[in-house]
This record gives C-alpha cells, sequence and structure tokens, in this order.
C-alpha cells in the first residue's frame, strides 16, 4: 500500500508493513486491545492487517509522528453496503495525553466520508474509558447510546456517531 494521510503536527497515517513487527510488540506491552506477545504474533497481527485492505473490509493505518510509530487508526467497513462503518484506534503508552488520538481519527474521519458513500461512522469503547470518551467528543462523535455487553466489549459499552457532514 502507498495511501497515506497527513496531519497536523508531522502526523502520518499510513498502511502497516511487515517492518512494523518490533515496533507492534513494543506496543502491544501498553494496548491492552493488541493480542501480541511475541514477534511471530506480531507478524501474525501485521499480516492480518494487510488482508483486511485486501479485502477491503478493514483499513488499518499505523500512526506515526516524526518517524515514530504511536498507534493505530482503523475503519472497519465488512459490509460495502451499509449505510454505516466502524472507527477505531489504540495509542501505545508514551503517546497517551499528547492530543494524538483525537488528532489521528479526525485524518481518518474526513477520509472515510471522501472515500466512501457511508451516511455515520460508529465508535464503540469501554462504559469506563473516560479518556475514549474525550476522543470521540473531540472529533465530533456524539454520544448516542449505552450498548449490552458484546465481543470484544466484557462489559457496557459506549457507543459515539458522527454523521455525514451535509454537502
Amino acid at each position: 500500500m502507498t495511501l497515506t494521510l497527513t496531519g497536523p503536527d508531522g502526523l502520518l497515517l499510513r498502511p502497516w508493513g511487515e517492518e512494523d513487527a518490533q515496533a507492534v510488540l513494543a506496543a502491544a506491552a501498553s494496548v491492552d486491545t493488541l493480542p501480541v506477545a511475541s514477534q511471530a504474533q506480531a507478524e501474525q497481527w501485521l499480516a492480518a492487517q494487510r488482508q483486511g485492505w485486501e479485502r477491503g473490509e478493514r483499513f488499518a493505518f499505523a500512526v506515526l509522528v516524526g518517524g515514530e510509530l504511536l498507534g493505530q487508526s482503523v475503519l472497519k467497513r465488512p459490509d460495502p453496503e451499509a449505510p454505516a462503518a466502524e472507527v477505531g484506534y489504540w495509542t501505545a503508552g508514551p503517546a497517551r495525553g499528547r492530543g494524538l488520538a483525537p488528532r489521528a481519527l479526525a485524518v481518518l474521519t474526513d477520509w472515510a466520508f471522501a472515500e466512501f458513500p457511508v451516511e455515520r461512522l460508529e465508535l464503540f469503547h469501554h462504559l469506563d474509558n473516560a479518556a475514549s470518551c474525550r476522543v470521540a467528543q473531540k472529533t465530533g462523535y456524539g454520544l448516542t447510546a449505552v450498548v449490552p455487553p458484546k465481543p470484544p466489549f466484557p462489559t457496557e459499552a459506549h457507543l459515539h456517531v458522527r454523521e455525514r457532514p451535509a454537502s
């Protein structure tokens, strides 16, 4: 993949590459939702990200600033005919509290609305994750519901939604 997205303060979003295995393994130590504990698992995780692009169902971007890999932003679109898609993200421990997640999510959101005919984007997070609530609100995703537990959330979750901007 050669697609890259840029944002403020040197923000760069690009598809994951094989060369990212060590950075993914390092990030996994501080990211609960990143199920990677070995080099082999990092390589498998990266292969799954590339397969998502190939299928056109999951568009996962590595998030970098100054060449340092600090997180992920992802657009999940398993049904290309559906009016909604899901966005998600994670940030590695050293990147938290620096405004990276809202900046990366804003870039991803703009790209998703420009690239795909979706009417709304949905963001889910654990009910008790106040930081994710702030990220959603900063990027214009309004809280619309509390949803019951379902994988990957073992507890209730918040659903935030952002509608396609009027033309």
